[in-house]
Parts: C-alpha cells; structure tokens; sequence
C-alpha cells in the first residue's frame, strides 16, 4: 500500500516544484476525484458512457427495414 502523504509530498516536489503543500495537493486530488466520479455517475444514468443503447437499436431497426 502506498503511502499517501509520501506521494502527496512527491507530487508537490516533482510536479509543482515545491510551491504547492502537501494539504494543497490532498486537496486538489479529492476535488477532481470526486469530480471524475460524478462524472462516471452522470454517464451511467444517461447512457452515453458506453454507447447509447437506444441509437443502437435504432440503427438496427432502420438496417433491417
């Protein structure tokens, strides 16, 4: 398992040079984690995460008319 604030503590080394801390970096990962997760929670509800079902039925309905 690794250790979280040691990889928090690497990003805001190697990625923002220092200038971010390390509750900063935390931070900044929850926010767009759980944007990516609403994210994947309004594809799934909507269809268009993995292709729409119904514009697949529809073009096989009009290719075997």
């Amino acid at each position: 398992m690794v250790n979280a604030t040691h990889a928090f503590k690497k990003v805001s080394a190697q990625i923002f040079g220092g200038q971010q801390t390390v509750e900063s970096v935390r931070g900044r990962y929850e926010h767009m984690r759980k944007l990516f997760t609403y994210i994947l929670n309004y594809e799934s509800i909507t269809g268009n995460g993995g292709g729409d079902p119904d514009v697949e039925t529809l073009d096989e309905q009009i290719k075997n008319a």
